[in-house]
């Protein structure tokens, strides 16, 4: 309910993604080789919730289910995912065209949406995606004290994390895995990023990304008849690029590096738990300082400021707006009915006083 009059009134829900991009991370921490408490390790296993984790439903209780299937299982999903948006399409597709007789590109409106949400779904379960793959790679010596002497002793092998199998033997499970584990971190773990480099970073889609952002500052282009140019950029890649700055379109690169690095650096060095928090502390340092100094993401109290860098680029994009809808170069204020007004305002200044999202 808050969210949504959050965005009835047009405030950013920017600070609910940060909020579970922090808490994703903090659910890293258990896969560590820590002795955390076990208040703090039962936290966290409600935290990897935001990551999608779906052990925590310990489904093999319900039923009999082995940690390959369960395996395979989770990098399928977004399969899964893809076949229920097309067939989504493909039915409103002919409910548009058929049952409600609309004509042209009105039959297709929806498909940018609808796109929009699979890659807004793939964002939140990417880190468990890759955690997922790279579990297979998680291999260690096991030592143990030996009753007799005393000593610590290792039969040579290593073996993987989360099932005790054998890592790199002929025959063993773990082997048979790789190749699948390879597949999803190149389809998913690299693939999805590169996705998103690739939709950014083009010239074309940079350029409307930032014009979209410099509307969202002046807060317009709600529509299409207010948006011409970027309308359906926005449906299906907005929330790429919607917390930040215009200069700063592509900052979702820098946070998708980020997980990543951290999700490798907490499975792939188990062997030393004090070098493996260290290495962690060390990325999540480097990258808090990299935002502070960058400032990436547009709070509601920085659009006014967002507003004075690009008034030029603004006023050419308003004019050409008024130019399209056949008015004045004079903008015409939101019409609000009776009482909306003051809630809407409020909204606003409550929002512009309590968050910053780069402090």
């Amino acid at each position: 309910s808050i969210a949504y009059i959050m965005k009835k009134n047009r405030v950013s829900l920017g600070i609910f993604s940060i909020a579970v991009d922090y808490l994703q991370i903090l659910a890293l921490l258990s896969a560590t080789k820590t002795p955390w408490p076990k208040v703090i390790l039962t936290l966290y296993t409600w935290l990897s919730a935001f990551n999608f984790n779906i052990n925590i439903t310990a489904p093999e209780c319900a039923f009999e289910l082995a940690y390959e299937d369960k395996w395979r299982m989770i990098l399928i999903m977004p399969g899964f995912l893809f076949v229920a948006v097309i067939v989504y399409n493909y039915t409103r597709t002919f409910l548009n065209k058929v049952v409600l007789n609309k004509h042209g590109k009105d039959i297709y409106a929806h498909t940018h949406k609808s796109f929009g949400m699979v890659v807004t779904i793939m964002y939140y379960i990417y880190l468990s995606l890759s955690m997922t793959a790279l579990e297979v790679f998680n291999c260690s010596l096991v030592e143990l004290e030996d009753p007799l002497t005393g000593e610590i002793v290792s039969d040579g092998k290593q073996y993987m994390s989360e099932t005790n199998w054998v890592c790199y033997e002929e025959g063993s499970l773990q082997v048979t895995l790789i190749p699948y584990a390879i597949g999803a971190l190149g389809f998913y773990t690299l693939g999805y990023p590169a996705f998103c480099a690739a939709v950014l970073l083009n010239k074309k889609n940079a350029m409307l990304a930032r014009e979209d952002q410099i509307l969202r500052a002046a807060d317009k282009g709600f529509s299409k008849r207010d948006n011409p140019h970027c309308w359906e950029f926005r449906q299906s890649y907005g929330k790429l690029y919607y917390y930040f700055k215009p200069s700063k379109w592509y900052w979702v690169l820098v946070v998708l590096f980020r997980k990543f690095a951290i999700a490798t650096i907490s499975l792939m060095f188990r062997a030393n738990a004090t070098f493996q928090m260290c290495m962690i502390v060390l990325a999540i340092f480097c990258s808090s300082v990299f935002q502070v100094k960058n400032q990436p993401y547009m709070s509601m109290s920085e659009r006014e400021e967002v507003l004075k860098d690009h008034s030029e680029a603004l006023g050419v994009v308003t004019a050409e707006i008024d130019r399209r809808r056949g008015q004045s170069t004079v903008a015409k204020k939101k019409q609000f009915k009776l009482g909306e007004a003051s809630a809407y305002e409020a909204t606003q200044k409550v929002a512009e006083y309590i968050w910053n999202y780069n402090t």
